[in-house]
């Protein structure tokens, strides 16, 4: 009996790194690549050369539907463990989620889209939504492959070209703040509806209502998820993967957030994971070199930006949270004066790879906005606190209000995104 019990364990687990390594190999490696290797490298002795010449459409052809069928068994194996643990999690059994509360996420949505005018598809969410078009369809690739999952989805799910791609990442958005709101229902902590608003304003949330279909609303999904319920180490593994197969860049928030998840045995896990993808991506696009230069904006490097505009680069970063430093600067305030200098260090890793990420690319302020969850945290620590610090959460969120949101980008002077905000401040001032 013990031995049909390892057994299973065996073929589960083997199955789950399968799916870990053929997402991670989906979301790097592209048709065009897969055909260079195919026919530039020692596996074209497998293959007859006039084969290989005359019919390479014929065999992307029969790749492209093949990456399809590895995306749904890879993306299968993953979130299995995903909602086995969410189901066991003991915030299901004993949290009650109201229809109160999901009548109060679809009236902040609506809020936060009068106080910042929903966009449209366009620049890099536009080639995302082509993707989605033909992601698994055609030849040659749209898009950037290491932003594979959403485009991939919304293909799978039939929310196709830049209508559907649109309602597809406002679905997401609004998933991404039930779960926000979810998170305050976890950990027994009341919220309300202002409360979320002001929170909403930042540019995590903003960001996606401003400009829809960039993948860091899955990342922030993903994070929220991890963070929410109590799940197992395969389950926040598999959440991981899911994030790297959305957008490259979650890999530094992840580590950053991994000491707070990860045991040492699922510390190990995630490093390999992580030199994984690594080697993959370096593989993918050339080494380093290439890398480097798909980050050059008008020829020039993302730190020569900074070095040349350091004053929007210190506004992106405080745009990033705007009024809410407040509430992460008391809680590692009151986490030194109670000498928890464990908890500070936590914090100040999350911001510190916040600045990290906006030395990849120019939108400043959107990219620190990843580190949401120094917030979250920080909110969590003051609301346990007691007098003053607790009262102060209160103080932040209302004067969070009235700083106008600014949207900071490296290439560009600041600006004040469409909606309220802006008409407001249009009208007191003329502009």
């Amino acid at each position: 009996m013990s031995f049909n019990l390892d057994l299973k364990k065996i073929v589960v687990d083997v199955a789950w790194w399968g799916g870990v390594i053929g997402l991670l190999i989906l979301s790097q490696i592209s048709n065009e690549y897969f055909l260079f290797l195919v026919q530039k490298t020692r596996l074209s002795y497998f293959f007859a050369q006039p084969f290989l010449q005359e019919n390479a459409i014929t065999i992307a052809t029969i790749i492209t539907p093949i990456r399809g069928i590895v995306f749904l068994c890879s993306v299968t194996a993953l979130v299995f463990p995903i909602i086995q643990s969410i189901r066991k999690s003991e915030f299901v059994g004993h949290t009650h989620f109201k229809g109160s509360h999901i009548l109060q996420v679809i009236f902040l949505f609506i809020i936060l889209c009068v106080l910042f005018m929903p966009g449209e598809i366009n620049g890099l969410a536009e080639e995302y939504a082509n993707t989605s078009l033909v992601m698994f369809t055609r030849v040659s690739t749209v898009s950037y492959h290491q932003r594979f999952l959403m485009p991939a989805l919304a293909n799978i799910l039939f929310f196709r070209g830049s209508l559907f791609f649109l309602i597809f990442s406002f679905i997401c958005t609004l998933l991404s703040i039930f779960l926000l709101r979810l998170w305050f229902v976890a950990n027994q902590i009341s919220v309300s509806t202002w409360q979320l608003v002001s929170l909403g304003t930042i540019s995590f949330i903003n960001f996606q209502i401003q400009t829809p279909g960039y993948p860091d609303v899955l990342v922030n999904i993903f994070i929220l998820l991890a963070f929410t319920f109590k799940l197992d180490t395969k389950a926040k593994l598999s959440l991981f993967v899911l994030s790297l197969a959305s957008h490259e860049a979650g890999i530094f928030i992840w580590f950053a957030l991994a000491f707070l998840l990860f045991d040492v045995k699922g510390f190990a896990q995630f490093l390999i994971i992580c030199m994984v993808y690594i080697l993959l991506f370096l593989a993918a696009n050339d080494g380093i070199s290439d890398l480097l230069a798909m980050r050059q904006v008008g020829e020039t490097s993302n730190l020569m930006w900074i070095m040349n505009y350091p004053a929007r680069e210190i506004q992106g970063i405080f745009f990033g949270l705007r009024g809410l430093w407040g509430i992460v600067i008391g809680a590692i305030v009151f986490l030194y004066t109670q000498k928890n200098f464990k908890e500070v260090f936590q914090i100040l890793v999350i911001l510190l790879t916040g600045v990290l990420l906006t030395f990849l690319a120019v939108d400043t302020s959107r990219l620190f906005g990843w580190t949401f969850m120094a917030v979250l945290i920080s909110w969590k620590i003051l609301e346990r606190a007691e007098g003053a610090w607790k009262k102060l959460i209160n103080i932040v969120l209302i004067a969070n209000f009235l700083i106008p949101p600014v949207n900071v980008l490296l290439i560009m002077n600041p600006y004040i995104p469409y909606g309220l905000y802006q008409y407001i401040i249009n009208s007191l001032f003329g502009y």
